[in-house]
C-alpha cells in the first residue's frame, strides 16, 4: 500500500535565495528567457556564461552590481541551433570568457549505441548532474533552446513539460547550479499583439509555470539595435528592473539596467503599429530631461505637468517619460507642512517606477 512521506513544517531549515545574478538568475533554480529569434538571447546568455568563469575582481561583476561568487566557477552549455566554432566560442571570447571553464555538451554515449546521441532532458538527466559534479565549481547550465532537448516529452503537455522541469530543478538544487533555459515565442501569440507575454512562450504554459523567474528579450523601440530584457513573472522576492541593452563588435553592451517596464510594455512598444507613440514618447522624454537641466535638475511637479501640457504633451505621454527618464518625485527641503513636490532625477537605490509623486494617472 502507497503511503504519503510528510514533513513538518517546523523541521525545515529556513534558506535564503542564493543568487548568480542578484535579482535576476537565482542558483539552485531554473530561469527561463524568450523571445523572438534574432534578438540576442544567445548573445545575452554568452555574457552570463563569461561573467560566470571570471567572478569578481576579474571582469565577472555584474553590469549593475558586484558578483556574489567568491571564485571563477565552470558553465555547462547545452546548445543545439548555433556552431560550436564560429558562434558560440567567438561570442563567449568576445566576452572575455575563460574557455577552458565552458563544457561544450557535444552529444551523450549510451551503452547500447555506437554512435553519440544527442541529449535528452527525459533521459539524460543523471548524466548531466553526474557532470556538473564532476565540475570544481559548478555554477551555470544553458540550455538553448529548451524544446531541442525535451527528447521524447510532449513539449505541449503541462502534464509530461512538469516532470522534465521538475527533474531539471532537483539537479539545480541538488548542485546549486543555476539553470537558464531559452525558449522562442509560439506563432499564434505572436500575431496576437495584445495577448500577455506570459501566454506567448512556445509549447506548454507549464515552462513560464515551472521556472521562477521568466525574463523577455525584445526590441526596444521598434529599433533593432536597442533590445529590452524584462521581468515577465517572479516567484522569488525581487525588486530587479529591466535592463536594455545592444549588441556592439559582437558582444553585449548593457545600457539602462534600472528599465521601469514590465514585458507587456516592453512587447506593446516594439510593435509596428506603435510608432507614432514611440516618436511622441521619445520628444516628451527630451522635453522632460530638458525641463530640469533648465531648471538645476529640479522642479515642482506641478509645473513640470502645466508646461508639458502646454507643449501638447498628452497626460499619458507624460507618465511614460517619467518612467523611461528615470524622473522621481521628492518633497522639498523647505517650505514646512506645505514642502511641494519637486521632481528630479532618480539615484541610485530608487523607484522611478513605483514612485509616481502627485500623478493621479
Amino acid at each position: 500500500m502507497s503511503e504519503l512521506r510528510t514533513v513538518r513544517c517546523s523541521d525545515v531549515k529556513h534558506e535564503p535565495v542564493s543568487w548568480l545574478w542578484p535579482g535576476r538568475i537565482a542558483r539552485g533554480k531554473v530561469t527561463l528567457m524568450a523571445g523572438d529569434p534574432g534578438l540576442g538571447k544567445s548573445f545575452v546568455t554568452c555574457d552570463i556564461a563569461a561573467r560566470c568563469t571570471l567572478a569578481g575582481g576579474f571582469g565577472g561583476d555584474w553590469p549593475d552590481q558586484p558578483t556574489p561568487l567568491q571564485a571563477p566557477g565552470d558553465v555547462l552549455f547545452m546548445n543545439a541551433e548555433d556552431d560550436w566554432g564560429d558562434t558560440i566560442r567567438p561570442r563567449l571570447e568576445a566576452a572575455g570568457a575563460d574557455l577552458s571553464r565552458v563544457h561544450l555538451v557535444e552529444g551523450v554515449d549510451r551503452p547500447e549505441r555506437s554512435r553519440l546521441d544527442m541529449v535528452t532532458l527525459d533521459r539524460d538527466i543523471d548524466a548531466i548532474k553526474r557532470t556538473l559534479k564532476k565540475c570544481a565549481r559548478p555554477r551555470l547550465v544553458v540550455i538553448d533552446p529548451i524544446s531541442a532537448f525535451m527528447g521524447n516529452a510532449d513539449a505541449n503537455s503541462n502534464a509530461e513539460v512538469r516532470a522534465v522541469l521538475a527533474d531539471l530543478s532537483r539537479v539545480a538544487a541538488l548542485t546549486g547550479a543555476a539553470v537558464l533555459c531559452v525558449t522562442h515565442l509560439n506563432k499564434s501569440g505572436m500575431s496576437q499583439q495584445h495577448s500577455k507575454v506570459v501566454y506567448r512562450t512556445m509549447g506548454s504554459l507549464a515552462f513560464t509555470a515551472a521556472a521562477r523567474m521568466v525574463w523577455y528579450v525584445c526590441a526596444l523601440h521598434g529599433d533593432q539595435k536597442v533590445r529590452a530584457m524584462t521581468l515577465v513573472k517572479s516567484n522569488l522576492k525581487t525588486g530587479a528592473k529591466g535592463a536594455s541593452f545592444e549588441i556592439v563588435d559582437g558582444k553585449v553592451q548593457w545600457l539602462e539596467t534600472n528599465l521601469a517596464l514590465s514585458a507587456d510594455q516592453a512587447d506593446d512598444w516594439k510593435m509596428p503599429d506603435t510608432e507614432d507613440l514611440i516618436s511622441t514618447t521619445r520628444e516628451a522624454v527630451d522635453f522632460l530631461k530638458t525641463l530640469l537641466k533648465d531648471n538645476d535638475g529640479a522642479i515642482e511637479a506641478g509645473r513640470a505637468i502645466k508646461l508639458a501640457l502646454e507643449a501638447g504633451i498628452s497626460m499619458a505621454s507624460i507618465k511614460r517619460a517619467k518612467k523611461l527618464a528615470r524622473i522621481v518625485a521628492r518633497r522639498s527641503d523647505t517650505g514646512g507642512n506645505a514642502r511641494p513636490w519637486l521632481w528630479t532625477v532618480a539615484r541610485p537605490g530608487d523607484n522611478a517606477e513605483d514612485d509616481e509623486g502627485p500623478m493621479l494617472l
